[in-house]
Formats: C-alpha cells, structure tokens, sequence
C-alpha cells in the first residue's frame, strides 16, 4: 500500500516545522511493529509519524538529519551528517519534542541500526561502523558507550546502513560498494547481488520475503525511482516543489512488508 505525510499539513506540527525543515527527506523507517514511522530529512526535520492517524507524535530540528532509530525506553537516536551543528549522534525521549538529551561527535553520520539481539547501537559514519553501548539509560541524563569501531573497506565514505534480517549482521553502501558486515567477527563482504554497484544511497532487505530494495542516483544525488530485486522492478516516486523524489516512501503497516525505505542522501 502507498502511505503519504506531509509535515506541511500535519496539525500537531509547530509551524516552526511546517516551511522547509522536511523539504529533502531522506530516510522513513517503520518502527514500533510498524504502527509508525520514523522520518528524517536533510532539510534538518525529524518525525515520529503514528500510521493510524497520519500525525507526528514527536518532532526535532537536527541539523543535515540523516537516519533515524528508536531505542529502549522510547528514546530516539538520530545521526546528522556534515554542518556545522551536525557531525554526531543526538538522543532524545520521543515523549519530549525538540529537547536533546545527549550528543557525542560521529564524523557524516550517515546510518543507526538498534541490534536488540546484541543490545548495541550501530552508527554508520565517514571512515567507520561504531558500535555504542546504552549507559546510565534509566537516568535523566542517558548517554551512548563507545563499544568498538571498524574501519569501512575500500574508499570509505558510508552512504546507508540497514540490519539484515534473522540477525545476519548489517548490510551497508559507501561509494564503491555495498557490503555485508558481521559484527561478530567484524569482517565485511561484498554484498552479492548489489556488489558491482557504486554510489547506491540505500538499500534494505525485507525480512519476510528477502526482497531487496535499493536507491543509486539519476541526478546527482537524487532518483526519481527505488528499484527492486527478486524479482526485478521499479518504483517510480511522485514529487512536488523542490523535494526532487527527496523522499517518497511506501511504508507499512502490520500487515503490509517491512521496508525500510531511503531516499537520496546529499553528501
């Protein structure tokens, strides 16, 4: 099914948020067993979106916003690429819009993927995959662990960063490549059926039937199309104004697949 939000009409937006910040979407990840959505935009706009209702729940301004994820605990994660304000990870309480509870420094941040089987963060930056243990988590001041960090391969420069399903580690894109990555042994592989491709800005794989899905850019760093694997096909994105297929996601709900589904990512 196709699902659409614009924080442009969405009532329990602040005005604040309804001119630009969602301009040039950029990631929309079903959370919470898919009951929303969790959205963010380079234009600096982070949503929690309810399905049923068509409404943010919570919303923050974070500057080049890139990935998203929720914690335990209803916290947020988000990863906000190169500005100024931006270069690290920003946690916040998904009960408390626009307040930041803790930041620490992550280069491009790019991608956070929550394992829940191994109770560590991931987040993709620049030059590496860190992983983050939760610390003083049942506390007013909430804080990430840095737990170990492995260097990307090839020419580095991550892109997106997705969990592959039944546990079987992350699958990830920098500009030459996308790659399979365990972290138990921290060894990367080419991801086979995306490994000859460059540049690709996101991919995911959906648990239930293990189709694929994948973003590389038409126009500088933006498509107007997700195309799709086993079996092969293609989406084809409505825009409007100046967002340029920025975002245009079809998300789910319980009864629906389970994508995550990127947009372009500038940077």
């Amino acid at each position: 099914m196709t699902w659409s939000w614009s924080a442009r009409t969405d009532s329990n937006m602040p005005e604040a948020y309804k001119s630009g910040l969602f301009d040039k979407i950029d990631e929309c990840k079903p959370v919470l067993d898919a009951s929303a959505v969790l959205i963010t935009a380079s234009t600096g706009g982070v949503a929690l979106v309810d399905l049923q209702s068509g409404h943010a729940t919570f919303w923050a301004q974070v500057a080049m916003a890139h990935s998203a994820e929720m914690l335990p605990g209803h916290r947020i994660a988000v990863a906000a690429s190169l500005a100024p304000q931006g270069n690290r990870i920003e946690i916040y309480d998904a009960a408390l819009p626009g307040r930041m509870l803790h930041a620490t420094e992550l280069y491009s941040g790019h991608g956070v993927v929550w394992d829940e089987h191994r109770s560590q963060l991931y987040a993709l930056g620049h030059e590496a995959i860190r992983a983050y243990k939760l610390a003083d988590w049942d506390s007013r001041t909430p804080r990430l662990a840095l737990v170990t960090s492995w260097p990307l391969p090839g020419k580095a420069n991550g892109h997106d960063l997705a969990s592959l399903p039944d546990g079987r580690g992350l699958v990830l894109s920098t500009h030459d490549g996308v790659w399979q990555f365990d972290p138990d042994t921290g060894v990367y592989a080419p991801f086979a059926p995306l490994a000859d491709l460059r540049d690709v800005k996101a991919v995911s794989v959906e648990a239930r039937t293990g189709r694929i899905a994948f973003q590389q850019p038409e126009e500088r760093w933006w498509s107007h199309r997700i195309r799709l694997l086993a079996p092969e096909a293609s989406s084809t994105c409505r825009t409007s104004g100046s967002t340029r297929c920025a975002g245009c996601p079809t998300a789910r709900r319980p009864d629906g697949p389970s994508w995550k589904v990127a947009g372009p990512r500038p940077l």
